[in-house]
């Protein structure tokens, strides 16, 4: 599986943004240079494979093993799987993912490392960002294809190229149904 046809809209800011092939990488203000690096070059070298997902998340958890964790700056970073989406998120960030159960959002402030999830089935937007900061609606006019620049956070839209957003669910161990609404309706 891969998205590298899929638009990765850049929201402006002064993180870093990387993504090569099929990995993506968001990196926010803080941690250190050397670090930053070190997960950008990650990114360049499991890119082009087929499904980097896996080995995606393994490289960056053993930089991460080796590292303090106020040298490690806030970062997200996602890539396909054989059969769904690998995701890692560390510090001060905050990853959601669209999808068939609604919108899953996984903070790295929610572990003493980082958070790592393996979500299979199929997916639709991917939006990485701060830590409790919103983005403005993804503007496909900055879709990074392949490199680094300076951003704010990203959103890897569906694969319809939809800006619509899921409803969100809180992340628990077993998903749960959301209750149904009668919709309203308008008197005449």
């Amino acid at each position: 599986m891969s998205f590298t046809d899929r638009p990765l809209c850049v929201a402006p800011g002064s993180g870093v943004v990387a993504r090569h092939g099929s990995a993506v990488l968001a990196a926010f203000d803080g941690g250190d240079e050397r670090v930053l690096d070190l997960l950008i070059e990650i990114v360049r070298e499991v890119g082009m494979d087929a499904a980097p997902g896996r080995r995606l998340g393994r490289k960056i958890a053993a930089v991460l093993g080796q590292e303090e964790s106020d040298a490690v700056p806030p970062f997200c970073a996602f890539a396909p799987t054989a059969d769904g989406l690998a995701v890692i998120v560390g510090g001060g960030a905050e990853l959601s993912v669209e999808t068939s159960g609604g919108t899953v959002v996984l903070d790295g402030r929610d572990a003493a490392t980082w958070v790592d999830r393996i979500m299979t089935g199929t997916y639709g937007q991917v939006q990485a960002r701060p830590a409790g900061a919103s983005l403005p609606a993804p503007n496909k006019r900055f879709d990074l294809r392949t490199g680094v620049q300076t951003g704010g956070g990203v959103t890897l839209l569906a694969l319809d190229g939809s800006l619509a957003a899921a409803p969100v669910v809180e992340l628990a161990e077993t998903p749960h149904e959301p209750e149904h609404e009668e919709p309203e309706h308008d008197a005449a």
